[in-house]
């Protein structure tokens, strides 16, 4: 899933937070399913589709429904308390922070954030408490497999590489000079948020193909 479709779901998602947390589902042993009323009133889900090599982050009407299917899940199913109070991405980076506030029982289940890292073949879910040390991961990285960083329980958690590119929602024409000559596809390489499917649809609506030149009046 791209960094602006995810964008788009995030901003549609923030004009109901916080919202109370109902339950959460698990349909299959790759998805979450979060079900929440918003401050609005609103019911709705929000449903994660966490498994490579197609992740995605949808809001959805209705009623999902499902039990713990994993270790993990039953771990999520413990630990997710509390209402939803913060959404967030890094940049236009496939990579969002679900912030959950806790609540007070009998047992007190203290705050813990989801991050979602919606990153094709690389994609991954894990759980993280209030200091960003994992409690919990789908899929665990070791060192041996990534050595820029290690994702399982009682690490910290550190994000994906650091990188710069445009930021779309604040670019100029001007911004995209450097371009001039390239094909349309170098775009991906260089504004943030844009992958391969949103890169088509730009060129359909510009009567382009990847593989354009851009030129002035491309721009």
């Amino acid at each position: 899933m791209e960094g602006l479709l995810i964008h788009a779901v995030l901003r549609a998602l923030s004009d109901e937070l916080p919202a109370l947390n109902l339950g959460l589902a698990f349909p299959d042993e790759g998805t979450l399913a979060i079900l929440l009323k918003g401050r609005t009133g609103r019911l709705f889900n929000l449903v994660l589709r966490y498994r490579p090599p197609s992740p995605s982050l949808v809001l959805e009407e209705g009623r999902l429904e499902g039990e713990p299917k994993t270790p993990f899940q039953r771990q999520l199913h413990a630990r997710l308390r509390g209402p939803l109070v913060g959404a967030e991405q890094l940049k236009l980076d496939r990579v969002v922070f679900l912030r959950f506030a806790g609540e007070k029982g009998f047992v007190d289940t203290p705050p813990a954030t989801l991050a979602f890292e919606a990153t094709g073949r690389n994609a991954n879910l894990l759980l993280l408490d209030e200091t960003g040390t994992l409690l919990g991961v789908d899929r665990v990285i070791t060192k041996e497999v990534n050595r820029y960083r290690e994702l399982r329980p009682g690490r910290p958690y550190t994000p994906p590489p650091p990188y710069e590119k445009l930021d779309p929602r604040t670019l100029k024409a001007e911004d995209l000079r450097v371009l001039l000559g390239r094909p349309l596809k170098a775009l991906v390489r260089h504004v943030d948020g844009l992958g391969k499917e949103l890169l088509q649809e730009l060129a359909k609506r510009a009567g382009l193909t990847p593989e354009t030149p851009l030129d002035e009046e491309g721009l």
